[in-house]
């Protein structure tokens, strides 16, 4: 799988970012439609249209200091769950099985506030 793949056939899965906005996604999360299985967070917002999950690759894609990468999620038994696109350096995706067939995903640091103490990014991030 690719990211470019993924962006083509969008319509095949929920698309759902972190971030403050589409302007500054902290990563990007694809879970394929009608497989059984759910990824869910919190902090995560529902994507709609073509040209919004292009703006956030594009954004995530300017992050190379932060080395994006696309990324597997799986369950258990290794069953897929879905991809999630998203700067590697800025952590680890840490991610709870609630059931069988629903993994929640917790939020992810947005790398534009890497370089600020958390301090400055927490509020930044929670205040606006």
């Amino acid at each position: 799988m690719s990211i470019q793949k993924l962006q083509e056939n969008w319509k095949d899965y929920y698309v759902s970012y972190a971030g403050t906005s589409p302007s500054v996604p902290a990563g990007i999360m694809f879970d394929p439609k009608d497989d059984g299985r759910e990824l869910v967070g919190d902090t995560w917002t529902r994507v709609e249209g073509k040209e919004t999950v292009a703006e956030i690759i594009g954004w995530i894609k300017t992050y190379t200091q932060f080395y994006p990468k696309l990324h597997v999620i799986l369950g258990p038994d290794n069953r897929l769950f879905g991809y999630i696109f998203y700067p590697w350096i800025a952590g680890n995706v840490i991610a709870r099985l609630l059931d069988n067939g629903t993994l929640y995903v917790y939020d992810l640091e947005p790398p534009v506030y890497m370089n600020d103490p958390p301090d400055k990014w927490w509020i930044k991030y929670n205040d606006g």
